[in-house]
């Protein structure tokens, strides 16, 4: 991976003005959104990275690549994370994609979380298996180990099946994240001469007991290892071949990117997403988009992840001391308004349960931040929050020359 979160794409970002007759997508719809609504208009300032995020949800509906024994899995996973984040309007539109995809109302059911009377033994042990991991890497993410994957591979999962469970949850993770963001640019706008009223104070977030890491938080360039066999390119198939071609060399022997090649179908829009979330010209500079995806894999637990973004913030900025900081004292460091305010809102994204607080928009705007930048920083976020979750899933940091 070039870059975990922001860059582990190296496919060239093209943005270019999308044509009048733009359609309303999943975010605009699930927001809420009419075509002409202020906010509407801004995402299509970045036409690439909304048709890669529509692409993105799309991907989730195809047929997996790989044998599997369960045919609407996918569908399962994509309806499970959205009812766990939940989001309603977001829920609906997988279950409603769900069923055109062929997932009967009783494997939809199975899907949703249990409510405390609902006894699990009810399920079979690959579901309850399933719905454990994905419960796992949508709210815990950090607590993944290389046993819960020999438990799915018990069960019948290949490494093609369980690749494919964790980018579909990876997509919905990074899709929920983007949808709260876009929920409060229009938000904002609404409020705009109103008392937009008090969220956590900037810089004073009360944090969940962070869980013991795999490692440390370092710049020193970390490697990773994957817990699932990786893709061997000589034995790959055309997707795979073409993805792996749009890659740098340097990523096209990374770990982490043959491992995602399992799964080219839902791997390809990722990587456009990603690779406009760090590059997209205009808007926000590319150090402030990898800090806010730092603060995330920070938040995440994520080493791997943010080692690497650590050392683009460190380079870019000439200013190594504040990703030390970041590092060794969290995300209520010290800040300038406009870096504080950046971090501020990669704290909200990277909750299990997403929510941009109040007044968090006219902080960002308040320190300079135009709406173009603000929703750059959004998908820098987001982007983050997808890669972490399968860095920390599907493999483990490891030091230099340890890959």
């Amino acid at each position: 991976m070039a870059a975990p979160a922001l860059a582990a794409s190296d496919m060239p970002p093209r943005d270019h003005a999308p044509p009048p007759d733009a359609p309303e997508d999943l975010l605009d719809r699930c927001a809420g959104l009419p075509p002409g609504h202020a906010v509407a208009v801004l995402r299509r300032q970045r036409a690439e990275l909304r048709a890669a995020a529509q692409a993105a949800f799309a991907a989730l509906w195809l047929p997996p690549e790989g044998a599997s024994r369960v045919a609407h899995e996918r569908s399962l996973v994509a309806l499970r994370v959205a009812a766990l984040l939940g989001d309603a309007a977001l829920t609906e539109a997988c279950r409603i994609q769900a069923l055109h995809a062929g997932a009967s109302a009783a494997e939809l059911a199975r899907a949703m979380p249990a409510s405390e009377d609902d006894a699990q033994t009810a399920l079979d042990a690959r579901l309850t298996a399933l719905l454990a991991f994905v419960d796992r890497i949508t709210l815990q993410p950090a607590a993944g180990t290389a046993r819960h994957l020999e438990l799915l591979g018990r069960l019948g999962f290949g490494p093609a099946a369980v690749v494919g469970l964790a980018q579909a949850a990876a997509v919905m993770a990074v899709l929920a994240r983007l949808l709260a963001g876009v929920r409060a640019l229009a938000a904002a706008d609404d409020r705009r001469g109103t008392d937009p009223g008090t969220g956590e104070r900037p810089g004073q977030h009360v944090l969940p007991q962070a869980r013991a890491l795999r490692g440390r938080f370092t710049t020193e360039g970390l490697g990773w290892r994957p817990w699932v066999p990786a893709v061997d390119p000589a034995q790959a198939t055309a997707a795979q071949r073409a993805l792996h071609a749009q890659l740098s060399p340097a990523s096209r022997r990374s770990a982490f990117e043959l491992t995602m090649l399992h799964t080219p179908s839902l791997r390809a829009p990722q990587a456009r997403l990603l690779a406009q979330a760090s590059r997209a010209p205009r808007g926000l500079p590319w150090a402030e988009r990898a800090l806010v995806a730092a603060a995330v894999s920070r938040l995440d637990g994520c080493t791997y992840g943010a080692s690497t973004l650590g050392r683009i913030v460190s380079r870019l900025t000439r200013d190594a001391e504040v990703m030390g900081m970041l590092f060794a004292q969290g995300v209520n460091l010290p800040l300038p308004p406009r870096r504080r305010a950046l971090v501020d809102l990669a704290v909200d994204l990277a909750a299990a349960q997403p929510v941009v607080a109040p007044g968090r928009i006219e902080a960002l705007r308040a320190a300079g931040c135009s709406d173009l930048e603000i929703l750059d920083a959004l998908h820098a976020a987001a982007a983050a929050a997808g890669d972490d979750r399968l860095a920390l899933t599907l493999g483990e940091a490891v030091g230099p020359g340890q890959a």
